[in-house]
């Protein structure tokens, strides 16, 4: 870790991630279609983001684990029973939030809606989604759609049925659920027929009033807009 992601690395991706989360909050205080309350719960939630870059700060010991060369299926086994033990060891435990569901080297991202966090790990934490020596604005463009992307996620058709508590509300307030539906309708007609005729054959995940704007085609287009806005002002402020 400390040669391919190593701490300057990782306070620079935080900073990223909090620059688009402003922009969110921007972005949620000016939609027309957002009743106040909606957008209150929204800024709560937001603001209880917890953001997880490149690896845990505190590693898990493995050193009980038994490993050998002699069989493999041994080496499995006692790998499957600590992973076992440590899942029971859980229950009845307070939520810990800082736990990953992905292993430092991956290369992919994730948000999670029932622990409110949105996760990086160091794999795609390298070129060409981010580099330490290019321009803000690249890195804005690049990693930043991808952080953008993992923050939408959590306003979603599936994020928004979780509230800043982590707390399933899909049976809550009928204002949160009624905003969502005027915001995909509010989905400019133009930039919808953009979308289909691009998309071609696979048109039919989007109809005529956005309702078929779901899930990670939802999280696209408003969070690379984001990005990319932060990166190319970033860029004139350093000029």
């Amino acid at each position: 870790m400390k040669r391919a992601f190593p701490a300057e690395n990782k306070e620079r991706v935080l900073q990223l991630v909090k620059d688009i989360e402003a922009a969110l909050a921007k972005d949620i205080e000016a939609a027309e279609w957002m009743a106040p309350e909606t957008k209150k719960q929204a800024q709560l939630k937001l603001n209880g983001v917890l953001n997880k870059i490149g690896y845990p700060d505190s590693w898990r010991d493995y050193s009980s684990v038994a490993v050998g060369r002699t069989s493999f299926l041994q080496n499995r086994q006692h790998a499957a029973a600590f992973e076992f033990e440590r899942w029971v060891a859980k229950i009845g435990q307070p939520l810990d939030r800082t736990e990953w569901t992905m292993t430092p080297p991956t290369i992919n991202a994730y948000e999670d809606p029932q622990n409110n966090t949105i996760n990086f790990p160091a794999g795609i934490l390298q070129p060409p989604f981010f580099e330490m020596s290019q321009d803000a604005a690249v890195n804005y463009g690049a990693i930043g759609a991808v952080i953008g992307h993992e923050t939408i996620h959590g306003f979603d058709d599936e994020g928004r049925k979780f509230d800043a508590q982590e707390i399933c509300a899909i049976g809550g307030p009928r204002m949160t659920r009624r905003s969502t539906r005027r915001g995909e309708n509010a989905f400019p007609t133009s930039t919808r027929s953009r979308y289909r005729k691009q998309a071609g054959r696979d048109a039919k995940w989007i109809d005529d009033a956005g309702r078929g704007y779901r899930g990670q085609r939802r999280a696209a287009p408003g969070a690379a807009g984001a990005a990319n806005g932060i990166g190319t002002r970033r860029k004139e402020l350093e000029r």
